[in-house]
């Protein structure tokens, strides 16, 4: 979540701002001085999350590459190990995201909401309204690559390309039904 989003959180509101998490929770009033602190905050605890992963997806393949070289990794093992480094990435990414933003959403656990907040079809509405279409766009790629990746392996057999077809196409009708919806936020339904 960039800054803009986090600050998403705080909607102008009188004299000072009322809090709202993750857009749908209960509305909790808020000074501007409190919220400018909690900003700076997260600010600073993202840019070190950042920084801390940014070292960490430049240590791991180093890492990867000296085990290979000293003959600890060897052969097929490397792609796994890779693999286990990319998924160890969208873990971090997660964490540099979410890590800060819960950070100010405890900051006011205590406090009495003004109200219950928006009624769950909205949020839904305005949150895929915010979705960038780019990101619908590369969801498809994934199962297609899947699909390429079985269609290649010698060592699949029918069975298994099959079921690797079933479940693109199942990805592939989720990903439309995701697009179609995200159209009809787009266009105010």
């Amino acid at each position: 979540m960039a800054a803009e989003e986090a600050d998403d959180v705080f909607q102008p509101s009188g004299d000072g701002y009322v809090f709202r998490k993750g857009l749908t929770g209960p509305a909790i009033r808020v000074t501007a001085s409190e919220r400018a602190v909690l900003m700076f905050r997260y600010e600073r605890r993202r840019r070190t999350r950042s920084i801390a992963l940014a070292c960490a997806v430049v240590a791991y393949p180093v890492t990867i590459a000296l085990l290979t070289l000293i003959g600890i990794i060897s052969g097929g093992a490397v792609g796994l190990w890779a693999l286990c480094g990319l998924l160890l990435l969208a873990f971090g990414l997660a964490a540099v995201e979410a890590g800060p933003l819960a950070m100010v959403e405890r900051a006011f656990g205590d406090r009495q909401p003004e109200d219950a907040g928006p009624p769950p079809e909205a949020v839904q509405r305005e949150m895929l309204r915010r979705r960038p279409w780019w990101q619908i766009v590369v969801l498809l790629l994934q199962p297609l690559a899947f699909t390429v990746w079985a269609h290649g392996k010698p060592g699949l057999g029918p069975s298994w390309r099959l079921g690797a077809d079933a479940l693109a196409m199942l990805s592939l009708i989720l990903i439309a039904v995701l697009a179609l919806c995200k159209w009809r936020a787009d266009q105010g339904g």
